[in-house]
C-alpha cells in the first residue's frame, strides 16, 4: 500500500509535532516518516554511530532530528560523526532523545 501525503498534511502534522510530538496518532507518525524518507536515509546512519548500544534500528525515527522542533539538539550534533566529537552535554542529550523515541512508531 502507497502512501500519499501531501505538503499541507505534512505541515500539519509539523505543527503537532512541534506542539507535543507524542500527541500524533500511530497514523499521522507513519505519514510524517513516509514525508521524510531522505532525512530518514541521512540520520539513520549517523545516530548509529553518535550514541550508546543498542543502536537504533531500521524503524527508529531519526528523521525527527530535521524537524523543527529539535533543532537545538541537531545543532548540537552539527558534522559530528563519532560521539567522542559531541560534547557530553550533546550526548547526553542525543542519548536521551533515542531511549524516549526508540518506539515512537511503533505506535
Amino acid at each position: 500500500m502507497a502512501l500519499t501525503v501531501t505538503a499541507d498534511e505534512v505541515a500539519g502534522l509539523v505543527r503537532l509535532l512541534a506542539f507535543d510530538p507524542w500527541s500524533l496518532t500511530h497514523a499521522e507518525r507513519r505519514l510524517l516518516r513516509h514525508a521524510h524518507g531522505q532525512d530518514q536515509q541521512q540520520w539513520l546512519p549517523r545516530l548509529v554511530r553518535l550514541v550508546e548500544p543498542p543502536p537504533p534500528g531500521a524503524d527508529f525515527p531519526a528523521f525527527l532530528l530535521a524537524m523543527p522542533p529539535f533543532a537545538d539538539l541537531r545543532d548540537g550534533i552539527g558534522k559530528a560523526r563519532t560521539v567522542t566529537e559531541l560534547d557530553t552535554a550533546t550526548a547526553d542529550r542525543l542519548q536521551r532523545f533515542v531511549d524516549r523515541y526508540r518506539d515512537w512508531l511503533a505506535g
